[in-house]
């Protein structure tokens, strides 16, 4: 039995493989109604400069969270929060709850801005990384599905979508996502290396071999890649390339198990069963 899986399985503890969006879409539409009275002009006034009052305080508190300032941030927008619902409020500090580890707090946040305004984007996208954290992934993909419905091009939500059904062993479906994240997003090293791995799970080796050759262009140093297209040889039947790429593979990560476990497959396949044997003791050790 061929150990072809490297840890790319466990891509949802990958830092890069999940994004949580600090951007907010802030959009204050005030109507042009005539005004009948002076009492109702004053009305919409105030209401306008408290709208001004509330973006300005978001975007201060979107600032400060980009800046890593946490605490100042969750000051401002629980302030917000005091005086009126925002959805927006809701959703920054959702992130901040999120990025310090409240799970649950984070949950009731973002879904407080869906309850205020239901296509929020960033509130469900954010909603959907963590839940794809928390390994409910049956739940995160309607999630990101539903992101994909408002925005088809989202960024994020094409990403982690097309790696959720890349874990699900729906390859066919990643691949589509991947391919079209590579398009938003090109020369990006985890989506063309996911890309690469889903393709050469469908078989289609040519198309896997130039997305892992664009991966490690763009990443020299990453052995994943590397080994990967040691695979695509080695299908080929191309032993002595695999082979190589493999070494190659060792080179860039000494203790890269699957790659010192196929190269002790190879070895055994050529009957040099001492190599062999090695091979398989640095894979296991």
């Amino acid at each position: 039995m061929r150990w072809h899986r490297p840890e790319r399985i466990s891509y949802l503890r990958r830092e890069m493989s999940l994004t949580i969006l600090v951007v907010f879409s802030v959009c204050w539409c005030f109507g042009s109604l005539a005004q009948s009275d002076s009492r109702n002009s004053s009305a919409t006034q105030a209401s306008a400069n408290n709208n001004t009052a509330v973006a300005t305080e978001l975007r201060r508190a979107a600032d400060l969270l980009r800046s890593g300032n946490l605490d100042q941030a969750e000051l401002i927008l629980r302030r917000v929060l005091s005086s009126s619902e925002n959805a927006d409020a809701h959703n920054l500090l959702g992130v901040i709850l999120d990025q310090r580890g409240k799970t649950a707090e984070a949950e009731r946040e973002y879904r407080a801005a869906l309850r205020l305004n239901p296509n929020h984007v960033s509130a469900l996208a954010n909603l959907g990384v963590l839940l794809a954290h928390s390994k409910r992934e049956d739940e995160a993909i309607k999630i990101f599905e539903s992101v994909r419905r408002l925005s088809p091009d989202h960024p994020e939500a094409t990403i982690n979508l097309g790696l959720l059904y890349a874990s699900r062993n729906d390859y066919q479906r990643a691949a589509e996502l991947l391919a079209r994240a590579n398009e938003l997003q090109p020369h990006t090293f985890d989506i063309l290396y996911h890309l690469g791995a889903a393709l050469y799970d469908l078989k289609r080796l040519d198309e896997a071999a130039t997305a892992f050759e664009s991966a490690v262009s763009v990443s020299p140093n990453a052995a994943e890649p590397v080994y990967f297209l040691g695979m695509v040889a080695f299908e080929r039947g191309q032993d002595e390339a695999a082979s190589d790429l493999w070494k190659n593979a060792l080179v860039l990560r000494s203790n890269y198990a699957e790659a010192n476990f196929m190269l002790g497959e190879l070895s055994a396949k050529h009957q040099d069963y001492s190599a062999a044997r090695d091979y398989y003791e640095r894979a296991w050790r």
